[in-house]
């Protein structure tokens, strides 16, 4: 994995109403620009037009699964983020409330993703991203840059 990828696995933490255990491999963060190349970094430049997120690779996945992924920027960043995002909020111990999506899929020959457009409220700095999968877990940092 690439040095600024910070992606870190542990198992049994959180796990969300359907538990079920899966090996989590290859957990990658991308930034893709709009002339439709992408990159695997955790340096995400607020560009608009562009988009990131998070690929995992999965160990014989069942048919159906439910995922979980909590977006959590640090407390001044709040009311910059979520300006015109809908989402279920939640308190968090990291450094604030979480962003929270949830979708239950089909995994597409064993790979999960969420990829996101750029949303040009957001603010840089670092933000933490921690996706549940059945009692697994991958936790991205994510370091938000100006365009530019």
């Amino acid at each position: 994995m690439p040095p600024l990828l910070t992606a870190i696995l542990l198992a049994g933490i959180a796990a969300p109403a359907h538990s079920y255990e899966l090996q989590l491999k290859n957990p990658e963060f991308h930034y893709f620009n709009a002339q439709g190349s992408h990159e695997v970094t955790t340096n995400i430049p607020l560009c608009k037009g562009d988009s990131y997120g998070w690929l995992i690779q999965l160990e014989n996945p069942p048919s159906q699964l439910t995922w979980r992924e909590e977006f959590r920027p640090s407390g001044e960043r709040y009311e910059k983020v979520t300006n015109g995002i809908a989402a279920r909020w939640n308190n968090s111990s990291w450094s604030g409330p979480s962003i929270t999506t949830v979708q239950t899929v089909a995994p597409d020959d064993g790979w999960l993703s969420y990829i996101r457009p750029i949303n040009p409220n957001m603010s840089p700095g670092f933000y933490r991203i921690d996706v549940y999968v059945g009692e697994s877990v991958a936790h991205f940092r994510i370091e938000l840059l100006s365009c530019g």
